[in-house]
């Protein structure tokens, strides 16, 4: 059995499990993580069927939230004042900026056209090999 790996950008929802864009200032951090474990189960089994080794966030996707999350965050006390969510720009990247509950909805179920299911050359050319034994 291959190993899976997942590859993404800074987008929730993130197949990273303590990824600092769920970091909370108040509420649960358990929570959070347990919306990632429960985010990156559907993704494997959604990976499975289509013999994906790897998955990679679209670009455009990636981009689409991180644009939501900085404009969202730019607005917040925590652009005001100093703090350790800052970056060495001044802006704030390490905080979610909505409820629980919004983290919960964009975990609920990934959307697969969201994402690139890759097979890595050496399973795609191993497939073909044993497709051509049983034909």
């Amino acid at each position: 059995m291959s190993r899976k790996r997942f590859h993404s950008p800074p987008a929730p929802p993130t197949a990273e499990i303590g990824d600092a864009r769920a970091n909370l200032t108040f509420g649960s951090i358990i929570f959070m993580l347990e919306c990632q474990a429960r985010y990156i189960a559907a993704l494997l089994t959604r990976a499975a069927p289509r013999e994906a080794d790897t998955v990679e966030v679209l670009r455009e996707i990636a981009d689409r939230f991180d644009e939501w999350l900085r404009g969202r965050l730019a607005d917040s006390v925590w652009s005001r004042v100093r703090s350790p969510y800052r970056d060495a720009s001044g802006s704030v990247t390490a905080l979610w900026p909505a409820t629980m509950t919004r983290y919960l909805a964009l975990t609920r179920r990934p959307r697969t056209g969201d994402y690139l299911w890759n097979t890595l050359p050496s399973r795609s050319r191993r497939s073909a090999a044993e497709g051509m034994r049983t034909v």
